[in-house]
């Protein structure tokens, strides 16, 4: 069972800031506007690809409970249950593959980050885009300073996330989400779930795409659009 597996009934309530969203769809717009196959990898609850018009979508995510609300919101896609580090993609191809939310800094290896750029890249149709998000270390460094991070939500609801730096090369770090949601009933639910991110430092990251892409743009999310996205930055690979 994968950790999100715990938390999925509840993660769109928690990840309520999804400004992001609207930055991705301009990305598609504005290169992708013809894609007629995109491809989502780490589609969680599949709120963003949702959003998306074209004639086909495909979902990938390690949590079958996840994939079960993706399902809900787009009775008409595709959903595979993968590991994003096993995902075999090559009988298909894509005009489009986006990763959002940080989902590639849950691949703990920078070797398995390499191997999933390459298994895209060649998944990519002929002048394909594949688009994702990281989070940075810059960015990390302010959520350490304001972690816990308590949000209240709904009646008596709330969750609280403790970030924690597990090594000193200041690229590993533990994310530990508590949930408490009340019931009619009067009782209280519990929910415990960690998760691990990769942070390596940026020009690692895009000395490895130069190598596998014809040509790389970046997009900093600046640290004062505040929420949930402040400190990411968005990689656009053209094939």
């Amino acid at each position: 069972m994968s950790s999100f597996d715990i938390i999925s009934e509840y993660y769109d309530t928690i990840i309520s800031d999804r400004n992001i969203d609207s930055i991705y769809l301009d990305i598609f717009n504005t290169h992708v506007k013809d894609a007629k196959k995109v491809l989502d990898l780490g589609c969680g609850t599949g709120k963003f690809l949702s959003k998306i018009v074209t004639s086909e979508k495909i979902g990938v995510d390690i949590s079958e409970q996840m994939i079960k609300q993706a399902r809900i919101k787009n009775p008409d896609c595709l959903f595979l249950k993968s590991d994003l580090r096993y995902l075999e993609l090559k009988n298909q191809t894509y005009d489009f593959v986006v990763s959002m939310y940080d989902v590639i800094n849950n691949i703990k290896k920078i070797e398995d980050w390499r191997k999933l750029f390459v298994n895209v890249y060649n998944s990519l149709n002929k002048n394909g885009i594949f688009a994702f998000d990281i989070n940075t270390q810059e960015r990390m460094e302010s959520v350490l300073k304001a972690s816990p991070m308590i949000k209240v939500f709904g009646c008596d609801n709330f969750s609280i996330t403790i970030v924690k730096q597990i090594n000193n090369s200041n690229s590993l770090f533990k994310w530990e989400h508590l949930l408490v949601v009340s019931r009619p009933n009067g009782n209280y639910v519990f929910k415990h779930m960690n998760n691990y991110e990769l942070t390596p430092a940026i020009d690692d990251v895009y000395q490895i795409l130069t190598k596998i892409f014809r040509k790389i743009d970046t997009v900093d999310i600046d640290k004062m659009s505040g929420g949930s996205i402040g400190g990411k930055k968005i990689f656009i690979c053209f094939k």
